[in-house]
């Protein structure tokens, strides 16, 4: 997972942040522009500008020595970083277009528990994706060898390439809408993230694989397919650039930007029930069937869900009573999405999951709860610029031939759970400046009911508050370096340790 993590960090990062801004310093080439600049204004070949320009220099500083060299090493430079982008493009490409998120044998898998139907329910939305990812990542090949080998490209050959990518029927300009709306789904259409997800839980559930290993595909997937949407809006830029048309270069742009964030709650919402099915899966009858086992993974994927679900005894008054860190799984998917979106300099995000059970009156009480963060050395609270309630709610999953199933019953109350989603940023006036922060304590306050309320006494255990004091106590921050942060907890839960 780690080498996606960075080549997709890195393309959003670098090659998207610049596609609206410049190729890098060292070139100076709007990146989207990239084409225009090496091939449009008939030029009779590529590059063909940069060779007169050079020559226009040569001229001109015929009688400065120093300042010609320099001008010409800076041409020379920018000549090679052109033809090293594109080799960089199609090697990048090349490597992810063999990673298909699909985990191995998984028909045959299914078949074994009599739910192969879920493989073709998600293979037939599937089958529509790839026909617009091949195209996409026909025309990108082929534009990157365009910008490598660009000296000996004719520019009716680029000509033809914005034609295919401008094409309406199976080309990047339809592509790009087309993946996001099968990713999504629509109406009584499911999405492909939710029919991976369909498909792959009954396998974690029933013990046969991993839920971290369906966590890992789950992310590739979700990868390869924002992946070709990227370079479907940078070739669209690319066209449009070619054809004098920035006004819908930059509409490109923004249709791209506002994809990848209505599907961020989507990709979260699929992911929690492969992670929730890791604790059903972690747990085996014995062979007596008078008593059960449970493996790490239950206990893990409950630790993912729920952090505080490890809890050390201690005044909950005092400070360090119980040691907090987030969940690794939802930080990773957190740092994905912020990853692909965050990519200006001074973009900072922080992500705040609040997880509850569906009962006891708390979806009234916590779906619509203004979560806010305090800055460290500041009174003044900082509200979420989204905020949205995932799960309708998430059910605790059930298999007919295992009895009981056991869900954590530190979020076991009621009919399943939900989740709520905070995203925390810098514009639109998030005010969330380079810092440190921490969840403002809202216990008893803004309408929350009293912990007390929900005090549990059977067994002795503490008392179930909104937030535990090591959760408050948190240190979030961002800055240059890091400019994404998150946590999650669950509200009103008895911290424990046993699933069951």
């Amino acid at each position: 997972m780690s080498f996606l993590e960075d080549a997709v960090g890195n393309i959003g990062r670098e090659l998207a942040k610049t596609a609206v801004d410049s190729l890098s310093q060292s070139t100076g080439v709007d990146v989207g522009g990239t084409l225009a600049y090496l091939f449009s204004n008939g030029q009779p070949e590529g590059g063909a500008s940069m060779e007169a320009l050079i020559q226009a220099v040569n001229e001109k500083f015929a009688g400065d020595p120093a300042q010609l060299a320099l001008l010409q090493a800076d041409r020379f430079q920018q000549s090679q970083a052109l033809a090293a982008l594109g080799v960089q493009l199609n090697a990048i490409s090349a490597a992810l277009a063999s990673i298909t998120g699909q985990i191995q044998n998984i028909e045959e898998m299914l078949k074994s528990i009599g739910q192969e139907q879920l493989y073709q329910n998600w293979q037939n939305v599937d089958n529509h994706l790839t026909n617009y990812l091949a195209a996409i990542d026909s025309a990108y090949s082929t534009y990157g060898d365009y910008v490598s080998a660009f000296k000996t490209t004719p520019t009716i050959e680029v000509t033809d390439l914005i034609e295919e990518i401008l094409d309406v029927n199976v080309g990047p300009k339809v592509g790009l809408t087309a993946i996001y709306q099968f990713l999504m789904g629509d109406g009584e259409q499911r999405g492909a993230l939710q029919l991976w997800s369909l498909m792959v839980t009954p396998l974690v559930q029933r013990g046969l694989l991993d839920y971290r290993l369906a966590v890992q595909q789950y992310f590739q997937y979700y990868e390869k397919l924002t992946y070709a949407q990227l370079k479907a809006a940078n070739l669209l830029m690319e066209a449009y650039n070619f054809n004098h048309d920035p006004t819908q270069a930059k509409k490109a742009w923004k249709q791209y930007r506002t994809q990848l964030l209505s599907q961020e709650d989507t990709f979260v919402t699929w992911l929690v029930p492969l992670v929730y099915a890791g604790v059903q899966g972690g747990v085996f009858a014995s062979a007596t069937a008078s008593s059960t086992i449970v493996n790490f993974t239950a206990f893990d994927a409950a630790m993912q869900l729920n952090p505080g679900v490890q809890y050390v005894r201690g005044d909950a008054r005092s400070v360090g009573d119980a040691f907090y860190t987030p969940s690794s799984v939802f930080m990773a998917a957190e740092q994905l999405l912020a990853s692909l979106y965050v990519t200006g300099s001074s973009d900072r995000r922080i992500v705040v999951h609040m997880l509850y059970a569906n009962g006891g009156g708390l979806p009234t009480l916590l779906s619509s709860l203004p979560l806010t963060l305090s800055r460290i050395g500041s009174r003044a609270p900082i509200g979420a610029v989204s905020r949205s309630r995932l799960g309708g709610p998430f059910p605790f999953p059930t298999l007919d031939d295992r009895s009981p199933a056991y869900p954590d019953q530190n979020i076991y109350e009621g009919d399943g759970f939900f989740l709520n989603r905070y995203v925390f940023v810098d514009s639109d006036g998030g005010g969330l400046t380079d810092g440190q922060y921490t969840l403002s304590d809202l216990n008893g306050h803004d309408g929350l009911v009293p912990m007390e309320t929900y005090l549990a006494s059977e067994d002795n255990l503490p008392p179930a508050p909104f937030q535990q004091h090591s959760v408050v106590s948190y240190t979030l921050e961002v800055n240059t370096a890091n400019p994404f942060d998150f946590m999650n907890f669950a509200a009103y839960t008895v911290p424990t340790l046993y699933p069951g």
